[in-house]
């Protein structure tokens, strides 16, 4: 196979990081260290896109490739070859686009004119720095988002004016001093409070080290001292992220939960896109959360209007393309409240190719439609779209375990009971957390229950059993079981 590295990260981008990566690999700026000529490497990408860099494809084997562009060198298969530099040094070019994509051009421009006055102030061109420095500070006060990235920004401008100031400015060396120690503060606050909630948030899903659950705990109450200081108070992102650490603290705290989704919506045209979605996530979650432990109808109805509204302002996508385990939530809410034409129209508008998070997007997007499937009452077919890949979240192969037992539970598979011990053992070996296995250990625990009582004779504790289904905390699909059980 030809690089495999360099196939799979070109089958990967967007139509529109091909166009600027053509114009890139175009132009010899960015070509030292590289053996190659622009056209050269160039042709050789033109050649992999013919077939869109499917790394099985005939036409992309080493040797034939090799021999299309090297006719008069011979190939050996088990020695390096020219071929291999060529694709290297595509590779390479291709890890230094990447490097270079800006997510956010406004803040590029920014940096472009710190990067100027850093020339200015080099050859000691007071004047033209001046120039610079009056417009970028006051592109910088009127820049509409905050986050970890323009506070960075202004700390090096403080820097850089304290850098050109001389001992005839000693106020302004001061002032600017002050600057720098707070936009520095504000930088490494911000960034070490995303950190710290996001792995408190997987924490709760995956299995964590005491000790460094411990030491989260340490780092995350320096942070939140900070936060609660003049400083801190002047930062709208680090208010709402100190009612995260909160609600992380109490996530059953349904009048927080509000509040932080009050706050959350008017502030949104302050936060940069990137806080934006972080802060979301973590407001989706706490919903999911809560109603997962309740059952409460009302909340799984505010969960999906909040997943449709994120949908619709693109809060649930990644670079441009939808997440998987976003889109399994918004599958399983809106199949809860019987929107089916609405989910068929978002599994049809987001294939798989449009979907991130996983290295196998056609299985994960076939539970959606599995589970599309079921919900129709057509088993057969919800079955054939079952697939079983080593998926990098251990959450998705569980579910699609859960949903087969589901339907042998419908079609009374005689499989039933030997596929419900597997999916328990399943469950136990996996590395999620032990609050996280009790879910899917209560739904196994339950509906072995309801299999044994559909076919025993006496009935009389069946009362009992449903109470236990509507009772038990956290329980995976509770609506399901209760069903099944009335039917029975």
């Amino acid at each position: 196979m030809l690089n495999r590295k360099l196939l799979e990260v070109l089958a990967r981008l967007s139509e529109q990081e091909h166009r600027q990566l053509r114009l890139f690999i175009q132009s010899p700026y960015f070509y030292h260290n590289i053996r190659r000529s622009p056209a050269e490497v160039f042709r050789l990408y033109e050649y992999i896109m013919s077939f869109i860099s499917q790394e099985d494809h005939p036409a992309l084997d080493k040797e034939v490739v090799s021999k299309h562009f090297f006719p008069d060198k011979p190939y050996k298969e088990k020695e390096k070859g020219p071929i291999d530099s060529l694709s290297s040094d595509l590779f390479t070019l291709t890890r230094r686009f990447l490097s270079r994509q800006q997510p956010e051009q406004s803040l590029a421009d920014l940096k472009e004119d710190l990067a100027l006055m850093r020339f200015y102030r080099k050859f000691g061109m007071e004047e033209r720095f001046e120039q610079v420095e009056a417009g970028l500070k006051k592109a910088l006060d009127q820049y509409p988002f905050e986050h970890a990235g323009i506070h960075k920004l202004k700390s090096e401008f403080a820097e850089e004016i304290i850098n050109f100031s001389t001992i005839n400015n000693p106020g302004v060396i001061k002032t600017e001093q002050v600057n720098l120690h707070h936009h520095l503060d504000l930088y490494y606050t911000l960034l070490k409070i995303d950190h710290l909630t996001g792995l408190q948030a997987q924490s709760s899903l995956i299995q964590s080290d005491e000790q460094q659950e411990e030491e989260q705990i340490n780092m995350a109450d320096m942070v939140l001292k900070f936060i609660s200081s003049a400083q801190g108070k002047t930062s709208i992102p680090l208010q709402l992220f100190q009612m995260v650490v909160q609600l992380q603290q109490a996530p059953e705290d349904t009048r927080l939960l509000e509040q932080f989704g009050a706050a959350l919506q008017i502030h949104e045209n302050r936060l940069s896109p990137e806080l934006h979605l972080t802060l979301a996530t973590h407001y989706r979650n706490f919903y999911a959360w809560q109603y997962s432990r309740t059952g409460d109808p009302t909340l799984q109805k505010k969960l999906f209007e909040i997943l449709a509204e994120h949908l619709e302002k693109k809060l649930l996508y990644y670079d441009g393309y939808l997440y998987v385990a976003n889109l399994r939530m918004l599958t399983t809410h809106a199949l809860k409240l019987n929107l089916t034409d609405y989910i068929r129209e978002v599994l049809e508008n987001h294939p798989p190719e449009r979907l991130c998070g996983t290295k196998y997007p056609k299985e994960a997007h076939d539970l959606n439609w599995a589970e599309y499937y079921f919900h129709l009452k057509n088993y057969e077919k919800a079955a054939d779209h079952l697939a079983y890949k080593p998926f990098e979240h251990p959450i998705l192969g569980i579910l699609a375990d859960v949903l087969l037992v589901k339907i042998y539970f419908e079609t009374q598979n005689e499989l039933l009971d030997a596929r419900l011990k597997a999916l328990d053992q399943k469950v136990r070996r996996s590395k999620l957390s032990r609050e996280t296995k009790q879910r899917y250990y209560n739904f196994v625990r339950l509906l072995d229950k309801l299999e044994r009582y559909r076919w025993a004779p006496n009935k009389k504790k069946f009362p009992a059993l449903m109470e236990e289904i509507k009772n038990t905390p956290d329980v995976l699909h509770r609506v399901w079981l209760i069903e099944k059980g009335e039917a029975l």
